[in-house]
């Protein structure tokens, strides 16, 4: 469980890190920008740090067109203000519990209205995660092989209730029991939701057993893939029937 105080200090710290990260010259700083640099940054950090773990079972990939990330030739920033995001989202999430939603907080203060290049959204406030995971514990998963559960969020945002989901099942299953599928229209919410799956597997040492993340409408598609761990060895096909399968 989570220091409450103490995270509060430090999600203050990322949001100031964040706030110090320059964005496209001759313009008016832009808070969604700055988000975009610190997300793409972080979790190419993060996967490279994953590549290197010692546990050798974090490797993932992300798909930078789909996620809507930019190239260092548009927009290459000062590495320094990034590496002190970096270093204050890592902080903040060793500090609390596996698997919690600290880009909620960030999101709420930058991009939760329309000021800087928001978009007006709204994700699942903390306590109602708490809630709908609380009650779901009722409701027993159904799956075919009990060393295996998998989990789908049609609308993953910045991965809140999915997040809340993971940390519910991690009461009775071990982290690399659990597969998870998620797609969003908005890419950035695709890779916010990457950027903290992928924190929560290197920073405490929780490999999930699979993981895809698509950008794309459920329900008409089409889909592209954003994130992927790299255990996956079927095909493009079989993976898009296989998400079709997950229970929500």
């Amino acid at each position: 469980m989570m220091h409450k105080e103490m995270s509060l200090k430090m999600a203050s710290k990322l949001l100031k890190a964040i706030r110090e990260i320059p964005t496209r010259p001759n313009r008016p700083w832009n808070a969604r920008e700055a988000m975009e640099l610190f997300v793409q940054h972080a979790l190419v950090g993060l996967i490279l740090a994953g590549k290197k773990s010692a546990l050798n079972e974090l490797d993932a990939s992300f798909y930078g067109p789909e996620l809507g990330f930019r190239t260092l030739k548009e927009h290459s920033p000062p590495v320094e203000p990034l590496a002190h995001a970096l270093r204050a989202y890592m902080e903040l999430v060793i500090e609390c519990r596996p698997f919690e939603d600290v880009l909620v907080w960030v999101h709420a203060e930058f991009l939760a209205t329309k000021r800087g290049e928001g978009l007006g959204q709204f994700f699942t406030p903390p306590d109602m995660v708490e809630l709908q995971v609380a009650l779901s514990r009722h409701v027993k998963p159904h799956s075919a092989s009990p060393r295996r559960i998998r989990i789908h969020e049609p609308a993953c945002g910045a991965g809140g209730l999915l997040l809340g989901q993971i940390r519910s099942l991690m009461k009775e299953l071990a982290t690399d029991t659990i597969e998870v599928s998620a797609i969003d229209l908005d890419p950035f919410c695709v890779a916010m939701t990457a950027l903290q799956l992928q924190a929560a597997q290197v920073l405490h040492y929780s490999p999930l057993k699979h993981v895809d993340l698509w950008v794309g409408n459920a329900l008409a598609g089409p889909r592209k893939l954003g994130y992927a761990t790299n255990r996956w060895n079927g095909t493009m096909e079989e993976l898009l029937r296989r998400k079709r399968m997950m229970a929500v």
